[in-house]
């Protein structure tokens, strides 16, 4: 009853204004196949149209009309289509009554029809159209139409636009006569100028309804599509958007959110943008990267306040990105035929960057530690020998021979030396990387007719990763369009993407940039070497070898054969919609869409494979009898195969009415209400099978239920903690997950405009959703918006003409951001377990989740005020806002009273916030026939602070220290103790809030902890400059992330047996009374116990002076472009022939002295990742 209710006031919003009945210009259709009297012809119009005309019979009588035609005009047209070539005139006296009248004196005018639209087909609004010589014009309306009265029987005229090339056409009476009889009249298309970055834009697009941008009241920011397709650094599209647009942070760093639009709206759910396709939202990101071809993409809006977001309701606090492709043309002489291919070589990754130690250096420092008596007392080798696992390296067993006596100090030495001068570096390199290379080939073909138009394309992406992992791509796009009618419209888009994915998925012991430097994986003539002593020593493995009867061989290079993986992905998207024109003004529109996708793959783990040898010595009994065979609990044959199988169906349903008038001459208004609906299902599902045979699909069989609770008891290798025990098999041969998501929405907007000068927009949306919780206060809050505009410019106090503009904004209002499903809801949320140990018992249930009635989403109050101007005719213009975000109702898991049986439960758990200022800045600095520079500058600042926060019972500093969020500090903080070196004995202090120094952690209190920063930047944004001198273009982009903090990389090795490679700060660590006086790296002590009795070495980890800038500038990428001149072009027979070349991270300027590059960095937890060159990009773009 209450969406009726509501469905029925929206419908009432829609209708307001509407004083009169509305009756829809009258139209009719003319033909005159030859020389006709124009008295016959009047009569005609009279007939059709209820209309008398008053004339003087002698002046009508002597004049004749050549053969016209007309389709579906006014009469005024028709008119004006009569007396074309006549030195008459046509004056309105009422309502049925017109004056025909001879004109003396002057020369003979007509009525030129026509619509302006950009190279997509778009129609542009506020083109000026006039003739030259005349200081006469006009400016096309809000869907590009225009009408212009012509003096001159042959005259030119100017078709101009502030980001568009001005176009100068020749017409005549009979061009405007030939346009009158198409529906839009004479089609008048504008290029955009390349080397303009239009930060207003024409028509801004919220994904509902497009709305000109001086009428709009929200903080928009719309980047073109060809600015999107100069960047090739990467295939997703939303990649290609950092340093373009003020507010949204890209962060390439790892660990961080990938893209935040004006800080963090959310801890614990996604902080991700919405993205709107085609208007329509995309369930999962990973689908934006594979239906959207970058060359296919006409803008992308950036809606980030209240009134801009809102519309979206409980999906939008953390912005909307609304991605719109490009279209075909109308009325199209040909079919438009565009390639557009590129190669990328990335290289490898740099080595040296990860600031580990050569073999020389490696061996050095071990030999340092092993020399240290104290070392032989932790690791004596009888116990090493006698663990569940021994394992000794070869820089380690020389020591422990040289202690036995077995060998001498010289052999030892020799031993030690040999290691020191082998290095696999270059191997690792040579059989696990390989340089990663991407290619794209786009081919798109576009065009139309008189009442349709159309653009498909289609690609093939392929990217050869450093990892030796490969990517096949394969998109198809169609988007077709159908005025069938002057009131009704229907549109189409299908979008289909395959990708075949085949990893590299190598198990190392470590790391490949912490593997031992010295062990090499194949020897001089490339025979791959045996690596098994990095598992088990000689010994203990030909023991286990024995026992079992089975192969048991570590050798990383024939690992590669042995494992396979591979993935198949598809996504397919149909998207339809109409638009029915009901009463002049009044349309009625809705839009449908379907998707469905799947990702299916597979890891085979063969017998050979190092692991699953393992495993099965690992279920398996010696015999107790000399010469018996072993008991085998796992089948001996074949290996492990795991499938994955997961998809997603989704659909949504929009139906809405919109109405758009002029009332006057002072009042525009634009409304609509609409109703909407989405449903998404997730279903997963993962097998497991054991003893499998890659070739004839077949697999062994074993007894689940005795393997996952008894267990083999001494087995050869035991699986047990320590290596000490009965094996168990944790094993789950299916595992099905489903997930659901349903949304159903009400929402209204509206536009009202007074004089062009004043506006107001304000929206209006309720959400009710399965992932609420089920009260009615829960479920029923409404999320709107409200925001006011004042173009200054056109006051008479401001003395504007087109040299400055200024508007001014201000906005305040809701939007939501909803839980993940499976977190929490309105029910126990369940997780069934069916395996063979509950067989006789049905099926075991898990409460994950207990229920929560109160639960919301959580809320997100935007207050934004901003500015656009322009200056010296649009020379410099710009945009300044600032915004602060109320966020409400963080979602996440809180405690909650232990004695209802739970410790936590998700529900809401705090408050936080965000303030910001953001400023883009577009420059032609210099514009000429031939040669233009402009710029494009954009700087945003962000400060967060959470206010509110219940996620743990008590906060100590050890558990706070390392938490990105604290209640009273920023998001993404960074916290550290105050450090105060080491002692005399090398070990580490800190220095608490009263001035005592400590080196224990009991000691320490909340408040020693201080906080450092964010890791987030505080000031980003990007600046890109572009130059065009003739047929050659060049522009570059710097982007900067200034203001942030970040962990340096230390060392963590202070206790332990020397197992991998190790940083080159500990070289620098204490080793001996007066070494604190030059270092502030703690000891080193063999003994964990020790270690942990005699010091704290997490008080050096999260020391303040390991704290650093993460500030730094790059310069993202130069493109040096040339397009063919037209002569050559038309020789070849081609419309256009364009190369270019780019170079992507070429400098980095970065405020650390530790060589430390924010972007190949976890800021976080201070680690380094592989690090890529710059890289070298080669395109070319081909028109037929």
């Amino acid at each position: 009853m209450k969406i009726k209710l509501f469905t029925l006031l929206l419908f009432s919003l829609v209708l307001t204004g509407f004083g009169s009945p509305l009756l829809a210009q009258q139209r009719e259709s003319i033909q005159f196949q030859q020389r006709t009297p124009l008295k016959t012809a009047l009569k005609e119009l009279e007939r059709k149209f209820k209309v008398h005309f008053n004339f003087n019979d002698q002046i009508i009588e002597k004049h004749q009309i050549g053969p016209v035609s007309l389709e579906r005009a006014s009469l005024e047209d028709c008119l004006a289509l009569l007396l074309r070539s006549t030195n008459l005139a046509f004056r309105k006296v009422d309502t049925h009554t017109y004056l025909i009248y001879e004109n003396k004196g002057t020369t003979k005018r007509y009525v030129l029809r026509g619509m302006v639209l950009d190279a997509a087909g778009s129609p542009l609004r506020n083109a000026s159209i006039q003739e030259i010589g005349r200081s006469v014009g006009t400016k096309s309306d809000d869907d590009g139409k225009f009408e212009l009265e012509v003096e001159s029987e042959v005259s030119k005229i100017r078709v101009s636009h502030v980001s568009f090339e001005a176009n100068e056409i020749n017409v005549s009476p009979e061009i405007a006569a030939q346009a009158a009889g198409n529906t839009q009249g004479m089609i008048i298309t504008l290029v955009n100028r390349d080397h303009v970055i239009d930060s207003v834009s024409v028509m801004v697009n919220s994904g509902y309804q497009r709305l000109p941008k001086e009428r709009s009241t929200g903080s928009f920011t719309t980047v073109k599509g060809n600015q999107i397709a100069q960047k090739s650094g990467s295939m997703n599209v939303l990649d290609r958007l950092e340093g373009l647009t003020p507010g949204l942070a890209v962060n390439y760093g790892e660990g961080n959110d990938k893209m935040l639009m004006r800080g963090v709206s959310s801890i614990n759910l996604s902080r991700k943008p919405l993205v709107v396709l085609d208007g329509v939202p995309m369930a999962e990101y990973n689908d934006i990267e594979s239906l959207v071809n970058p060359q296919d993409v006409e803008d992308i809006t950036m809606l980030k306040d209240a009134t801009a977001a809102s519309i979206w309701g409980a999906q939008a606090a953390n912005g909307v990105i609304v991605i719109t492709t490009k279209t075909g043309s109308f009325n199209s002489e040909k079919v438009k035929i565009n390639y557009d291919g590129f190669v990328s070589v990335k290289g490898t990754p740099q080595f040296d960057y990860m600031n580990k130690m050569s073999s020389s250096e490696f061996i050095a420092n071990t030999r340092e530690l092993m020399a240290d008596p104290a070392y032989l007392q932790a690791f004596p080798y009888s116990q090493i020998i006698n663990s569940g696992f021994p394992k000794v390296y070869p820089h380690e067993k020389y020591f422990y021979d040289l202690e036995a006596g077995t060998i001498s100090a010289e052999a030892a030495n020799r031993g030690w030396d040999s290691l020191a001068n082998l290095s696999n570096r270059s191997q690792i390199d040579q059989y696990f990387y390989q340089p990663s290379l991407l290619t794209a080939h786009n081919l798109n073909f576009s065009g139309g007719g008189k009442v349709n138009r159309f653009y498909s394309s289609v690609s093939y992406t392929r990217n050869n990763q450093y990892d030796k992992s490969t990517r096949d791509r394969f998109t198809v796009s169609l988007k077709e369009e159908w005025n069938l009618s002057e009131r009704f419209n229907v549109d189409m888009t299908a979008n289909m993407a395959y990708e075949n994915y085949k990893q590299n998925e190598m198990e190392f012991p470590m790391g490949l940039t912490d593997y031992l430097p010295y062990a090499l994986f194949a020897d001089g003539q490339g025979n791959a070497l045996d690596q098994s002593y990095l598992y088990l020593t000689d010994a203990a493995r030909e023991q286990a070898i024995a026992k079992s009867r089975l192969p048991l061989a570590y050798v990383p290079l024939n690992e590669q054969h042995d494992l396979l993986n591979s993935n198949k992905n598809f996504v397919g998207r149909f998207n339809a919609g109409f638009r029915l024109k009901l009463l002049e003004g009044l349309n009625w529109s809705s839009r449908g869409q379907f998707q469905k996708g799947f990702d299916k793959g597979y890891s085979f783990e063969g017998e050979n494979l190092y692991r699953t040898q393992v495993e099965k010595i690992q279920f398996t009994q010696a015999s107790t009898t000399p010469g018996g065979m072993p008991t085998y609990y796992l089948p001996t044959k074949g290996g492990n195969y795991y499938t994955r199988d997961n998809k997603n169906t989704s659909w949504t349903f929009r139906t809405q009415l919109d109405f758009s008038k002029r009332i006057a001459a002072d009042h525009e208004l634009t409304t609509l209400a609409g109703f909407e609906s989405r449903n998404t299902i997730y279903d997963i599902q993962r097998t497991s099978t054991k003893g499998y045979d890659f070739q004839t699909q077949g697999y062994g069989s074993f007894d689940q239920k005795f393997l996952s609770s008894t267990g083999v008891a001494n087995p050869v290798l035991s699986n047990a903690l320590q290596g000490v025990g009965n094996s168990k098999l944790s094993y789950y041969p299916l595992i099905n997950a489903e997930s659901e998501l349903r949304f159903v929405s009400l929402y209204s907007n509206v536009a009202y405009s007074y004089k062009s000068r004043y506006h107001f927009n304000g929206s209006l949306r309720y959400d009710q959703s399965n992932l609420f919780g089920k009260s009615s206060s829960s479920q029923n809050k409404p999320i709107w918006s409200a925001g006011l505009s004042w173009n200054v410019h056109q006051e008479s106090f401001f003395q504007s003409d087109d040299q400055k503009k200024l508007t001014l904004r201000l906005t305040y209002g809701i939007a939501g951001n909803s839980p993940k499903p499976g977190l929490g809801g309105p029910h126990d949320i369940l997780y069934a377990i069916t395996d063979q140990r509950f067989d006789g018992l049905g099926t075991g249930y898990i409460v994950i989740s207990p229920a929560n009635n109160a639960l919301v989403w959580e809320q997100t109050n935007s207050l934004n005020i901003g500015a656009d101007f322009s200056l010296w005719n649009n020379r410099l213009s710009g945009s300044v806002d600032y915004y602060d975000r109320q966020t409400s109702n963080l979602l996440g898991e809180k405690p909650i009273d232990p004695t209802t049986g739970w410790n936590s439960s998700f529900g809401n758990l705090g408050d936080l916030y965000n303030r910001g200022l953001e400023i883009s800045l577009n420059s032609r600095n210099i514009v000429r026939e031939d040669f233009q520079w402009t710029t494009n500058f954009n700087i945003a600042y962000n400060k967060s602070k959470i206010t509110l926060l219940k996620n743990y019972n008590s906060p100590t500093a050890l558990n706070t220290v390392s938490k990105p969020f604290v209640e009273g500090y920023s998001a993404f903080s960074l916290f550290a103790f105050q450090y105060a070196g080491l002692n005399n004995e090398g070990n580490p202090q800190v220095v608490k809030d009263n001035g005592e120094t400590i080196s224990f952690t009991r000691d320490l209190a909340l408040e020693d902890i201080k906080y450092q920063g964010s890791t987030q930047p505080l000031y980003y944004g990007g600046m890109t400059n572009n130059f065009n001198y003739k047929n050659w273009g060049l522009s570059f982009l710097v982007i900067y992330n200034l203001g942030n903090v970040m962990r340096q990389d230390l060392n963590t090795v202070f206790y332990g047996r020397v197992l991998q490679n190790l940083s080159k700060e500990f070289a620098q660590r204490w080793k001996k009374p007066g070494d604190e006086n030059h270092t502030i790296i703690p000891k080193y002590i063999p003994n964990q116990a020790t270690s942990d009795s005699e010091r704290a070495t997490s008080f050096y980890r999260y020391a303040d002076a390991n704290v650093k800038s993460a500030s730094y500038f790059r310069l993202r990428d130069i493109t040096l472009s040339y397009e063919l001149p037209k002569d050559l072009t038309n020789r070849l027979s081609l419309a256009k022939v364009g190369l270019y070349a780019q170079v992507n991270n070429i400098l980095l300027w970065a405020n650390n002295d530790q060589d430390i590059d924010p972007e190949y960095f976890n800021l976080t937890s201070g680690y380094r990742v592989p690090k890529m060159p710059a890289f070298y990009t080669f395109g070319l773009n081909l028109g037929f």
